[in-house]
């Protein structure tokens, strides 16, 4: 299974293991959330995270890559599942709203608010749910726009796993008599991420400058020392290119280069 998630940042890092995990980060490895959709639905990935839905058309091109039978995983700022829809389909123009709308009630599998509520008697923040599911009798009411049946419509869906807020803390949260605090839940990967250092194969040591010399009345650094791995004859068959040369040098780099490797 391929997963790619878009992000801004990245705030947990995934290792892959069932599945091969690419994340990738607004600013340094995609231009913009739209950007990124349209290079990731190249890639043929299995399942798509978008990390926020704000702007109209990462919200158009997330329905279309639903829509195209891609498992998509979206966040985006609402209180109750009739703002979240409500904000998906106001956000295009009128004449095009109908058409998000059927989008929207053909590819809908979960909608789940969430609210971080203090709870005194434990001491720590927990998450209140609001959670929807994609039957077809929520799909009619999304496609008809009839989202003031909504509420109605959780109510009668608990068999089928819908809650509403308050249905969810006094059936779900006050039944259970522990929980555990988010904070050990997302506690801090004991396996430190090690990135790799770039090590140019030219070099085997580089010496840092030794402290100041006295050499008559101006005080000078000593240059850096560098190391070669490689032997001269080695060396010869190398090119290398200097922000400074000009292209008449740069030539000459190349002939003597080209009479080495005929010569050898």
């Amino acid at each position: 299974m391929h997963v790619i998630t878009l992000e801004n940042p990245i705030e947990y890092r995934f290792r892959s293991d069932k599945a091969f995990i690419q994340q990738r980060e607004l600013g340094a490895h995609m231009p913009s959330f739209a950007q990124g959709l349209l290079d990731v639905l190249r890639e043929n990935p299995d399942v798509i995270v978008v990390g926020e839905l704000r702007e109209v058309e990462t919200m158009k091109l997330t329905l279309n890559a639903a829509e195209s039978g891609h498992l998509v995983i979206a966040t985006m700022h609402a209180s109750t599942p009739e703002e979240a829809i409500y904000r998906l389909c106001n956000a295009v123009p009128p004449e095009s709203q109908n058409e998000v709308r059927f989008q929207l009630a053909s590819t809908l599998n979960w909608l789940i608010v969430q609210q971080l509520v203090y709870v005194e008697k434990i001491g720590y923040l927990i998450p209140a749910l609001t959670i929807v599911r994609g039957t077809s009798s929520i799909k009619n009411i999304i496609r008809e726009n009839k989202l003031h049946q909504l509420n109605s419509a959780i109510q009668l869906g608990k068999n089928e796993g819908m809650f509403t807020a308050e249905c969810y803390r006094s059936d779900y949260l006050e039944v259970h008599k522990s929980l555990v605090p988010y904070a050990q839940i997302f506690k801090t990967s004991p396996d430190a991420v090690q990135d790799e250092f770039y090590e140019s194969p030219l070099t085997e040591e580089i010496y840092t400058p030794s402290p100041l010399k006295e050499r008559g009345s101006a005080s000078e650094m000593e240059p850096i020392v560098v190391r070669s791995q490689f032997r001269q004859s080695e060396m010869e068959n190398m090119l290398t290119i200097d922000e400074g040369e000009s292209l008449n040098e740069l030539l000459k780099k190349l002939d003597k280069l080209r009479s080495f490797n005929h010569d050898g």
